[in-house]
């Protein structure tokens, strides 16, 4: 027998184990109804908001996250380290495992730094090449002693590195940052890497990462109201605030951005899937104990029907995810095409997954109460993180060399 087939049955046996043990975890200790009880004890703490706030969309906490829940996945896991190399202290496995973790995440809308940290900022971090300043960092994140975030996007541009516009003026061994970068997963992150460019640059050259700590002088950081009370989302306004720019000193960012991006778009498109495959199991659950007319509404065709349309839908996501996430972990040609291919297929099943077991909740599945309502806004808030359907449909029809068909294709921006 091919040894490869070998190997590769091995991994996807490792992997499903690892499911196992971590789906133990996170029902034992950050269940959804852990994770629902947070939430609303932060929004609620201190003040007199009702429900029709809740349901208007807010984030959570401080951090954003149950810090005691992220240790022990640090701990007992090694989550922010298990793609970066052993000569940094990770784990030093693949993207594939990594990818594992945020597929059982999503399943229980589990706030944590996984995305923002252990796939985005870590990506950069991986991709922009030796330098001390750098490898420092990155052990430090490996091992959790620091989170971190990317913050890309600015007011009116969307997630394509080369809109970003964003001077860094030099300043001694540092440069300084003036400006404000929107849409920023966990901004109250320790260490907070933005994109800027050298003066005088434009498009893809002079890209910049630059390394700014947290609460340090002229960074102000703001929560953002959001649909998915999960997942905080911050806008940092910079009044020149001197930072350390990361990776080679002449050289451009432009290629670490784009490549921790395709990671981060498939790292997405996995969790989506935990999260739709979830959405499928509590609505067939719902519909084998729900009666109506005397019949359990499970035994109606039109709802066996519905369901089994959702699973499809799910289990060509998971199946397409698969092949980005080693399309991706192998730096393929062809990756950023299939990491896009995975987010509108993951899109296209969440959001179906999402909504239609909300149907079959009937109205019960529309309450503050009731969980279904929680993958709906997930599903909506994560079908345009790192860029909407427009835009990835059309970085497919460059993947596939085709001209853009619409001018709703060509006109997508990604934010």
């Amino acid at each position: 027998m091919d040894e490869s087939l070998i190997s590769g049955a091995a991994g996807r046996a490792e992997r499903q184990e690892l499911a196992r043990e971590v789906r133990r975890f996170l029902e034992r200790h950050a269940s959804l109804a852990h994770n629902r009880k947070r939430i609303t004890e932060d929004l609620l703490a201190g003040s007199s908001i009702g429900t029709e706030d809740l349901l208007a969309g807010s984030s959570i906490g401080e951090v954003g996250y149950d810090e005691a829940v992220w240790r022990r996945l640090v701990d007992d896991f090694g989550a922010p380290g298990i793609q970066v190399p052993e000569r940094f202290g990770g784990q030093g496995f693949g993207f594939a495992e990594l990818a594992v973790l945020l597929a059982e995440s999503g399943r229980v809308l589990l706030p944590s730094p996984l995305l923002s940290s252990a796939v985005l900022a870590t990506a950069v971090l991986l991709e922009l090449g030796d330098e001390t300043g750098r490898d420092e960092l990155l052990a430090r994140l490996a091992t959790a002693e620091r989170t971190a975030t990317l913050a890309l996007v600015e007011p009116g541009s969307g997630w394509n590195p080369s809109s970003v516009t964003m001077v860094a003026e030099p300043d001694g061994a540092g440069v300084l940052l003036s400006g404000e970068k929107v849409v920023v997963l966990d901004g109250q992150a320790d260490v907070v890497l933005a994109a800027a460019r050298r003066p005088g640059t434009s498009g893809e050259a002079g890209l910049l990462v630059v390394a700014v700590p947290r609460g340090h002088e002229g960074l102000e950081v703001r929560d953002t109201a959001s649909l998915d009370p999960t997942r905080p989302l911050h806008a940092l306004r910079f009044r020149s605030v001197r930072g350390r720019p990361l990776g080679h000193p002449t050289g451009s960012a432009a290629d670490a951005l784009r490549s921790a991006l395709t990671l981060a778009t498939v790292a997405l498109a996995a969790e989506m899937v935990g999260g739709a495959r979830r959405s499928v199991e509590i609505a067939v659950d719902y519909a084998k104990t729900r009666a109506q007319f005397g019949r359990l509404i499970g035994s109606f065709q039109a709802i066996k029907h519905r369901c089994a349309d959702l699973l499809a839908e799910v289990e060509l996501a998971d199946a397409i995810v698969g092949e980005a996430a080693s399309a991706a972990a192998a730096a393929a040609d062809g990756a950023r095409g299939l990491a896009s291919m995975a987010k509108l297929q993951a899109s296209r099943a969440y959001l179906y997954a999402a909504l239609e077991g909300l149907h079959v909740h009937g109205g019960i599945g529309f309450t503050w109460e009731h969980d279904a309502h929680l993958y709906v806004r997930r599903a909506k808030a994560s079908d345009v993180l790192f860029g909407n359907q427009q835009f990835h449909r059309r970085v497919v029809a460059e993947h596939l060399g085709l001209s853009h068909p619409t001018t709703v294709v060509a006109r997508g921006r990604g934010c």
